[in-house]
């Protein structure tokens, strides 16, 4: 399942909630959580679709019983934060949340590899980085009243995180193949 549609949830969230009431943004990203997770194949429960759900309905209970709450004004921004907070805890705990996305076809030697393990801790690192500096910027907007800058650095650091996404792998592995004929070269 393409990393775009993972991401669905959220996009329906935000949109709702800017145009509409934050509640109903709140319902449509955990309906839309729900069917991609039901809709995925193989259907596996992968950080980002627990981290999603776990946020949806616990937020939406919140919005419910309190739906006058200043908090609906700062969602996307608190939202931001959550995934920095989820992508961090997912290195913490030695399963970044990008490995989710990894295709299917990956050997398991190659999966089972520091070199895989070390890019996909690398990568979630730079999307925990993007997340926090999207919520960062997403505050500083808020509370200056200058949505500008939240769009700006949000644009931004997606392209940034993206572009560092598709081309960090092949450099990594690029590096470690250098460095592994230095270290036979050396040996010899």
């Amino acid at each position: 399942m393409s990393t775009l549609v993972r991401f669905a949830p959220w996009i329906v969230f935000v949109v709702l909630s800017d145009v509409a009431d934050w509640r109903l943004g709140l319902v449509a990203g955990l309906v839309a959580a729900l069917a991609v997770w039901l809709l995925s194949t193989p259907r596996r429960l992968g950080i980002l679709d627990a981290a999603q759900l776990a946020f949806f309905a616990t937020v939406g209970v919140f919005a419910f019983l309190r739906p006058d709450s200043g908090l609906q004004h700062h969602m996307s921004n608190v939202s931001m934060a959550w995934f920095a907070a989820v992508a961090v805890l997912s290195i913490l705990i030695g399963r970044p949340f990008t490995m989710d996305f990894a295709g299917d076809d990956m050997t398991p030697e190659i999966a089972a590899s520091s070199l895989y393990r070390s890019i996909h801790t690398t990568i979630t690192a730079v999307w925990a980085a993007c997340f926090a500096g999207i919520s960062v910027a997403g505050f500083i907007a808020t509370a200056t009243d200058r949505k500008a800058i939240g769009t700006v650095a949000t644009v931004v650091l997606l392209i940034v995180a993206v572009r560092f996404t598709k081309q960090y792998p092949d450099k990594a592995v690029a590096a470690a193949g250098r460095n592994r004929s230095v270290d036979t070269a050396a040996r010899a």
